[in-house]
């Protein structure tokens, strides 16, 4: 997925989707997708925002930011509808 900045042609969102995500795969992950993005021509000269989106989030530690849980995300979207 990749989503150019709506204000600023300079900066870029890219990101890939996992149905389950391990924390021990977040690393290699992040390295693999910024590879693989700047290895693509409208990535050129961009500044890259990468991020990893996952139904299920594995790991004994704490999510890291670059990690997006469709889970809480969706919760606090209708948490927000609610109020």
């Amino acid at each position: 997925m990749a989503a150019a900045h709506r204000d600023d042609r300079t900066r870029m969102l890219v990101g890939e989707v996992k149905l389950s995500l391990d924390a021990a795969d977040v690393p290699r992950l992040l390295h693999d997708l910024d590879e693989k993005t700047r290895a693509c021509d409208w990535a050129r000269n961009k500044q890259l925002t990468l991020r990893l989106w996952t139904m299920r989030w594995q790991g004994r530690s704490r999510r890291p930011p670059t990690v997006i849980d469709a889970r809480e995300l969706t919760t606090s979207w209708r948490e927000a509808t609610r109020a």
